[in-house]
Parts: C-alpha cells; structure tokens; sequence
C-alpha cells in the first residue's frame, strides 16, 4: 500500500510541517510504502507530473521551518466529471495508493468527500490548513483554531505596528495608509489588527459591514484626532462591487480586476484625502522570519497523528486539532461523512456594535491559542532534496 499526498487552495507558512509530519508517521509506521506527490495537487496527477519522496537523505525538520507550498504545489480545480475520475482512477491503481492525504481547506474536505464515495478501496484523509481561520465548526470546539492562523498572527501584529509609525510619521503627506489583508469575506485576520492597541488604526469585517459614507467619516474623525488612519480590510469586504470567480468557483478577491484596498483608497483620493495602499497578502502566508513555534509543532502534529490515526483503523476522516486548559492540545479523527458544513465566520458577538472593533471574547480567544516564540525558517530549499520525478516502470514484452 502506497500513500498518495496532495495541497488544495491558498498555502500557509507552516503547511510544510504538517507534510514533514506525514512523512515521519508513513516512515514509522509504514517502512515499506512510498509516498508519491504529483505537482501541483490533483492537477498533477490529472497530467501525469508525479513525484515522490526520496527515501533517504530527506531533513524533514528543515522541512517543516520551509513557508509555501513549492514542494508539492498547490491548487484550485472544478468538481471533477466523470472521465476525469476515470482518470484518476488509473493513475492511482498504477501507483498502488491505498491511502489519499489531501492537506487543504473546506473545499478539500469537500473533494476527499466526493472521492471517497466513488474509490471504496483507497482511504481519504483530510488535513487542516489556511491562515484565514475560516475552517471549522462554528463553536470552535471541533477545531479550535486552522494551522497558519497562530503565524498569521504574528506577521499581522508586526505589519500593523510597521503602518502605525509609517503613518505617524509620515502623514502629513499620506494621511490613510489602507492595509488589505487575507480573511476572504470573514474578519479573522483582519481582526488581529486590533491587537496593536493604536485608536489609529481602524478595523474593517465583512460580518459586520459599514456603508461607505460611514467608513469615511470613521477616517476623518481618525484623521483630526491622530493625524492619520491606518485601515486595515479583509479582502472580501464590499461596498457595491460585484466579485469574479475561479474554476473551482472560489471568489477571487485578491487576483481580480480591483482589490478593496485600491477602491478605498481610490475613493479617498477622489475626495482629496490622500491614501495609499499596502497590499502584502502573499507575505500574510510565506513570511518565514514570523513563522510561531507553537503553529509549527502542532502543524506537524496534525500531520503525524493523522498516519497514527490511520494505524489504528480509522478510515475516511478529517483530523483536528483541539485546544485543551494549560495550551496542550490534541488531534482527533472526525469522520467525513459526519462534516455538513465547516465554514465558519468570525462572530459576530466578537464585533462592537459599530462594526469597528472587537470585545473582550476575541482577546481571550486569542490568548487560549497560546502562541510560542518566533522561529525563523529557511529562505530556500530546492524541493529536489525531498522528492524525485516518478517515471512509470516500462511495460516488458
């Protein structure tokens, strides 16, 4: 039996760790299979890109300090119609894949769902990840937090504080620096802003959203107040435009025609108050110098378990990551079968009422996540130390 690895959607700083994670757990449990890797996910497999990991020599532990997805690629695809699974089909008995490990998002979860009831010879697991928090049940005890998001947090803080003094110091001439930040429609990241604890900076939630003509009038009370204003938006947060959308009918909010923080700021400017944009989403994701040790060890966690998991009989299942009293935490298998919907929104009764800051339930949310120190990763790392093209063994006569 041989394991079949793949990454959906939007990479994190510590994705990495929970593929190093998987590695070790098939090593130590099953010394005998091979771990293919197509690039970039599906996709790959789909075009016949297939990798797999080189049994020796391979530093899983500077793996898992490596932000992104280049090893494995990642991607965004349709529902897959019925030739394509035929497809698949073959390229997985080819490969003898007996368990599919599919690191991602909700629509991950989704895919291995729809695989698992067409292959009912090969395993599914689905693995945790996305900076943005979105993922999970809405009471937070299923999932208590998305691997990425506790280094998110981090690059977030830090970004903010760099806005703040920008904005002190230079607002004479920029009055508004606009900050968007990942988060999709919900105001998990964006929420993090708050934790500067500067009344220049101004918060904006796609749960809780305040018309224009509002949000203007918050700035200028700002400006005449402080100087400046630091706005910090989620990338999904609208006004009156109307979102495109990807193949796999994801909403481009960051790689379309317009970002939110260009509107913003295009609107100020036309209003004479001069704004500037700081669009740094990618580095929300790949920033290696803010990369949490905590995020780190649990993101790996979530990846070696999962193999235990899959040991002791579990069959089909999404694996979690829950907080525990002290800042322990541990994993647990949830069936797939038994996960209706695991998209949640930043809640609303963690927003004050005018739509511009948070409550004291999202400070003790925070702190029960229990960040650790900073460690800082590798700039690069050739993903051929870690995997090796796979060429299908040549029929013999």
């Amino acid at each position: 039996m041989n394991f079949l690895v793949t990454m959906s959607g939007g990479t994190t700083q510590v994705i990495n760790s929970t593929l190093a994670g998987v590695i070790d757990g098939i090593r130590k449990f099953y010394p005998s299979a091979e771990i293919f890797i197509p690039k970039p996910g599906i996709v790959g497999l789909l075009e016949d890109n297939i990798y797999r990991v080189k049994w020796h020599g391979v530093d899983t532990k500077s793996l898992s300090k490596l932000p992104g997805s280049s090893v494995t690629g990642t991607t965004r695809i349709k529902i897959l119609d019925d030739d394509e699974i035929e497809s698949l089909e073959a390229k997985l008995k080819e490969l003898r894949i007996g368990t599919f490990i599919n690191i991602g998002g909700s629509g991950t979860i989704k895919q291995s769902l729809q695989l698992s009831s067409k292959f009912k010879d090969i395993d599914f697991i689905a693995l945790p990840k996305t900076i943005d928090n979105d993922l999970g049940d809405k009471e937070f005890k299923q999932l208590s937090y998305t691997p990425g998001y506790l280094s998110a947090i981090k690059y977030i803080i830090s970004h903010t504080f760099n806005l703040i003094r920008e904005n002190e110091g230079a607002c004479s001439s920029d009055k508004v620096l606009v900050s968007q930040v990942f988060g999709r429609d919900t105001g998990h990241i964006g929420a993090i802003s708050t934790l500067s604890g500067s009344d220049r900076v101004l918060t904006l939630f796609p749960e809780r959203p305040v018309s224009w003509p509002n949000v203007k009038a918050k700035i200028e009370e700002k400006i005449k107040k402080h100087g400046g204003c630091v706005v910090v938006v989620p990338e999904g947060y609208q006004f009156d435009e109307h979102p495109e959308y990807d193949l796999s009918g994801q909403v481009m909010w960051g790689s379309s025609h317009n970002s939110i923080a260009q509107i913003i700021s295009n609107r100020l400017n036309d209003d004479g108050i001069q704004s500037r944009i700081s669009n740094t989403t990618i580095e929300q994701r790949q920033c290696f110098s803010l990369m949490d040790s905590n995020d780190i060890k649990r993101s790996y966690g979530i990846g070696y378990t999962a193999i235990g998991h899959r040991v002791r009989g579990r069959r089909n299942f999404f694996n979690s990551i829950q907080m525990k009293e002290g800042g322990t935490y541990k994993t647990i298998a949830i069936d797939l079968a038994d996960i209706k919907d695991f998209n949640r929104k930043f809640p609303t009764d963690w927003i004050t009422e005018d739509g511009f800051g948070v409550t004291k339930e999202f400070f003790a949310y925070i702190k029960s996540l229990n960040l650790g120190n900073v460690v800082a990763g590798k700039y690069y790392m050739d993903p051929l130390t870690i995997i090796e093209k796979y060429e299908a063994p040549k029929a013999t006569k």
